[in-house]
């Protein structure tokens, strides 16, 4: 673990701490391969038990401070209704409060780089978010419907 990694891991840490009272025994770092996303929970999942493997911040926020704050916030929120067995992803009602509570972006925009919002054709649900506009094909998990971009 490098000294960056090894800072992140600090603050991430003190970040939960304050927010959740809960202390992440998992490992944080950059990682230099994330370009559609700002950071992502990675866990494991085996019988249904869903297990938090570790955080990984993309590499590119990481002089950003504010920015990196609530990209932390926002992972630690997955991580913290995932380990009290509730809905942790974007659409739940505990994420979205979360989200706001502690005042990050479920969706973030920063710098003049766009957000890419792909939604069910059917229900509108979202169902990928990237930072480029590449083509996305393939069926939506909810309605087996197609997926189209979101017009802003």
């Amino acid at each position: 673990m490098d000294s960056a990694d090894r800072n992140l891991a600090t603050k991430a840490r003190e970040l939960s701490l304050s927010a959740f009272g809960v202390f992440p025994d998992i490992p944080f770092s950059f990682n230099s391969r994330l370009k559609r996303v700002l950071g992502r929970l990675v866990y494991s999942k085996s019988r249904e038990m869903l297990t938090p493997l570790r955080i990984e911040i993309s590499s590119s926020i990481s002089d950003n401070e504010e920015l990196l704050k609530k990209t932390l916030l926002h992972e630690l929120s997955h991580f913290y209704l995932m380990m009290n067995d509730r809905d942790f992803s974007h659409n739940s009602p505990e994420f979205r409060k979360l989200s706001q509570e502690l005042g990050f972006d479920i969706v973030a925009e920063y710098e003049g780089l766009p957000v890419h919002i792909w939604v069910c054709s059917v229900c509108k649900r979202t169902v990928a978010i990237s930072f480029n506009r590449r083509r996305k094909n393939g069926l939506s998990s909810c309605c087996k419907a197609p997926i189209e971009l979101q017009e802003k």
